[in-house]
């Protein structure tokens, strides 16, 4: 069997992705944590507090909840200005054929390591940083199918 979909990821994609990966880790856990102490000392300081501590506590309050994930978004934005605007990849038995700028590189099944599902995207890694991301736009009606077919080619 043989799947060949064209790439079309955006940025807030990549961000979806980073945040999930950032939040069902140990760094999304000490984020959580962080901001919460950080609320805890704005309310106990909050009358009491001299005035650049109070911002300082204000600055950690914000962090993580809304400045880190604005970095990401910036860095995903740049992301994917680097992809080429005709990637294409070929899913098939030997591996995944990817497509771009008028080149071919073949990945084999045996360096494909997982395979994430979200709500609307597969993420397939063929490491532990790097991969393609499918999304569910893209597969349309064949997203149960091809998950299916993924998983039986990475079991093999």
């Amino acid at each position: 069997m043989k799947y060949r979909f064209k790439s079309e990821v955006k940025a807030l994609d990549f961000w979806k992705l980073s945040m999930y990966k950032t939040y069902h880790a140990i760094a999304g856990v000490c984020n959580i944590v962080f901001t919460a102490a950080m609320f805890g000392l704005l309310f106990h300081f909050w009358d009491s507090g001299k005035d650049i501590w109070i911002g300082l506590i204000l600055f950690g309050c914000v962090l993580f909840p809304v400045i880190q994930p604005l970095c990401i978004y910036l860095r995903c934005v740049r992301q994917v200005e680097d992809i080429p605007k005709d990637l294409e990849l070929e899913f098939d038995e030997v591996g995944i054929r990817v497509f771009a700028g008028g080149t071919e590189e073949k990945i084999p099944w045996k360096k494909v390591n997982h395979v994430v599902k979200q709500r609307d995207m597969l993420a397939v890694y063929t490491d532990r940083n790097h991969g393609y991301i499918l999304m569910e736009r893209t597969l349309k009606e064949q997203w149960e199918e091809f998950l299916e077919y993924l998983r039986a080619q990475i079991k093999n």
